[in-house]
């Protein structure tokens, strides 16, 4: 699974913090070692690694501002999510 997270203006939302449903297991794995970090990188980019086929909700949340989308992931397929983030409210 492929996700990208972007701030309300399309820019992207380095650092966020994306999360699966918590009945979602994931790894990855990389040169022997598990990342275990919930972060994107700096260009909103994070990349799961064997999520089980179905459709899941992911939150990604950045900067104060969250938000949930359904990604559906299918057997032997690469799923690809972007995930814009609301705009900041003014109070």
């Amino acid at each position: 699974m492929t996700l990208r997270v972007l701030a309300h203006d399309g820019e992207p939302a380095p650092c966020a913090t994306v999360a699966l449903s918590r009945w979602a297991h994931w790894a990855e794995v990389k040169g022997g070692v598990q990342r275990l970090d919930p972060y994107s990188d700096e260009r909103g980019v994070r990349v799961l690694e064997r999520v089980p086929a179905s459709a899941r909700p992911v939150t990604a949340t950045w900067a104060g501002l969250s938000k949930t989308a359904p990604v559906e992931v299918r057997d032997g397929l690469r799923a690809y999510a972007t995930i814009t983030l609301p705009a900041p409210s003014e109070e």
